[in-house]
């Protein structure tokens, strides 16, 4: 999949999962209990503590990574009751996903039925490739009796916007035979995820005060180093901001615009990506900044993205700059309201187009 920032980035792996448990167990029956009811298993206590639908927005060797569809995220408390140490053993990179060995979400099979039943359907595990969730457990860690520690696991969000579904917490949580089940009723949650600002705000980004003051559709000046000025042949959104220094040291602006595989602006709505233009090596758009810029503590610049111009069911999109391009951290995001237009053609295309209709 694609993301906002108009690159292929890591996807999210969607690890189906089996649902054999090893044939020693089949006789021995799981713990079952519901969420925020604590269940005992093997002298270890565990708790469904609640979840949330989010969108992940990760660090990943200091770079930001957005995954563009939502996750749902279940919390589960982990408590050693026994006198010797717990070893926790997190299982969120586990490539081969069966019920004996990592957390499975299925559809509740309801009441009457046997559990864990030997058909299930299961609801999809996410395996992060890229950047890490500071709330998941990454290393193993020992507990003392009476300790605890919260881990999170994720899943893809189920499709109807409410169901019973059952988490299995694998044997090898609690050095056991059999899986801990949880009745979760789940109901569908608005997904949480960073702020969204509204144009003309200034939004306070790093050592930057970043602000997204205009957005129009129109064909843009360019300047070519052999053809010489001219326009671009079809409309595009311009979207220009403001870099304000906000710090006491001089900060560096650099846009890369133009630069093949350079993490630049992005620009969506709802599922839908809009390609950002870019141009030639041997042309520029007019008033586009596009070398690396200093600015000083108190001034500012100006300087315009360009995309391809979105359809007329479109009403507004959602600007997505990374802060990295002049010393911040994470995205800034700014929803922008938008109208289809077919702009007047400049007086030079006008020109042209007339021309070609008298050859």
């Amino acid at each position: 999949m694609t993301n906002p920032f108009g690159f292929r980035v890591a996807r999210v792996l969607l690890l189906v999962a089996a649902a054999l448990l090893t044939a020693g167990a089949a006789c021995e029956k799981p713990a079952v209990t519901e969420m925020k009811k604590p269940v005992q298993a093997g002298g270890v206590q565990f708790n469904v503590t609640g979840y949330d639908v989010r969108y992940l927005e990760l660090n990943a060797d200091g770079k930001t990574v957005e995954y563009p569809e939502p996750v749902l995220a279940i919390n589960v408390e982990v408590t050693n009751q026994k006198d010797q140490p717990l070893t926790y053993t997190p299982s969120h990179r586990t490539q081969q996903v069966t019920e004996a060995n990592a957390p499975l979400l299925y559809q509740d099979p309801g009441k009457e039925a046997d559990l864990p039943p030997a058909s299930k359907q299961t609801i999809n595990g996410v395996f992060l490739e890229e950047g890490q969730l500071d709330e998941q457990v990454t290393q193993s860690k020992t507990l003392a009796k009476g300790e605890s520690l919260t881990d999170v696991f994720l899943f893809e969000v189920p499709e109807a916007k409410e169901a019973a579904l059952i988490l299995s917490l694998p044997p090898t949580m609690h050095h056991g035979a059999v899986p801990v089940l949880f009745r979760i009723p789940y109901q569908y949650q608005k997904p949480k995820g960073p702020t969204v600002h509204e144009m003309g705000k200034t939004v306070s980004a790093g050592p930057v005060g970043f602000t997204v003051e205009k957005a129009e559709v129109a064909y843009i000046k360019t300047k070519h180093t052999i053809e010489g000025e001219g326009y671009s042949s079809n409309p595009r959104l311009k979207i220009s901001y403001k870099v304000e220094n906000t710090g006491k040291e001089p900060i560096t602006y650099s846009p890369e615009h133009n630069v093949e595989g350079a993490r630049g602006a992005a620009l969506y709505s709802g599922g839908e990506t809009f390609n950002r233009v870019k141009m030639p090596s041997n042309a520029e758009a007019e008033g586009q900044i596009t070398d690396s810029t200093e600015i000083k503590p108190g001034k500012s610049v100006t300087d315009f993205v360009l995309f391809e111009r979105p359809s007329k069911e479109v009403k507004s999109v959602t600007f997505v700059y990374p802060a990295d391009r002049f010393g911040g951290e994470g995205l800034v995001r700014v929803e922008v309201p938008y109208e289809y237009k077919d702009p007047e053609l400049p007086k030079e295309l006008k020109k042209k187009k007339a021309e070609k209709k008298d050859d």
